[in-house]
């Protein structure tokens, strides 16, 4: 079985984003970046749902996670809104496969009560916020985001942030030290990092020893073989078995590209099946065996 934590389909705001748009997106092929080697998936060049479903089939994903996204502050290739609503109607389309997250402006001071009404009303697994592509780019340990942070403790939601060097005016922005600041205090939140602050991954398996309650997103930056890393396999396989979950981030690569790469990476088996499956389980509290 697995569950890919993150993806973005070909459904409705989604299409005017990069690489469904690569025109209006500003995406330039001779700077591909972590682009470098793409091949779009069929889903990509016809913008087809159908046909998205049908890849997700072939690549054996039996649950995603569907993300939004509120990134005013981003470049052209990420920048895009996606409301809670859009997902409400999207997962209600594929109910019991697909899961949503409901993206927030941080900076927002309406951004508590959408996060409330989001799960309340529209059964939002949890929330998502991308701190260094706010409407004002800003920390993930920014005093103005504590009430969403009080808010997913009370709302017994997990938290996504997504730190990379993409995300933010410049590599401050990813600094896993500020994360610690923020899953020291809210202990008893699981904060899930897509992109997983790379390239501070040394510093961010430092802060994942300490706090059980942070959790690895990777993504296409652990699986691409391109992608210079240090080696965190054997924590991976170790010590942080329980905090590492697969995530295509698709449209940015293919999801049968995304588990064949995954699997190839050194795993131990129980390692690997926490990683496509158990431990996304424990997070979207399903009812399959997640140990």
């Amino acid at each position: 079985m697995i569950i890919d934590f993150r993806i973005r389909p070909p459904f409705k705001e989604f299409l005017s984003m990069g690489p469904f748009d690569v025109k209006a997106s500003g995406f330039d092929p001779q700077y591909p970046g972590q682009m470098y080697d793409y091949i779009p998936p069929r889903s990509v060049t016809t913008r087809d749902l159908s046909v998205f479903m049908d890849e997700m089939d072939a690549a054996g994903i039996d649950y995603a996670v569907v993300c939004g996204r509120v990134s005013s502050n981003s470049s052209s290739f990420s920048k895009g809104y996606v409301s809670p609503d859009v997902l409400y109607e999207l997962v209600n389309l594929y109910k019991g496969r697909l899961f949503g997250v409901a993206a927030l402006d941080a900076l927002d001071p309406a951004a508590p009560k959408i996060a409330e009404r989001s799960v309340r009303e529209l059964g939002m697994r949890g929330i998502s916020i991308e701190p260094g592509w706010c409407s004002e780019p800003c920390y993930c340990d920014d005093p103005r985001l504590e009430p969403i942070y009080e808010t997913a403790e009370s709302l017994g939601i997990f938290v996504m942030i997504t730190m990379s060097y993409l995300v933010g005016p410049d590599l401050g922005y990813s600094d896993p030290m500020r994360l610690e600041h923020v899953v020291s205090r809210h202990r008893k939140t699981a904060f899930l990092v897509p992109h997983a602050c790379w390239p501070h991954y040394s510093s961010m398996a430092a802060v994942s020893f300490k706090y059980p309650n942070l959790y690895w997103v990777p993504d296409f930056f652990f699986y691409l073989p391109f992608m210079p890393s240090v080696d965190v396999m054997p924590a991976f396989n170790t010590a942080l078995k329980r905090q590492v979950l697969f995530a295509s981030s698709y449209p940015v690569r293919g999801l049968e590209e995304a588990v064949r790469l995954w699997k190839e990476k050194a795993w131990n088996e129980d390692a690997l099946q926490l990683s496509l499956y158990g431990n996304a389980a424990r997070l979207l509290k399903l009812f399959i065996n997640a140990d």
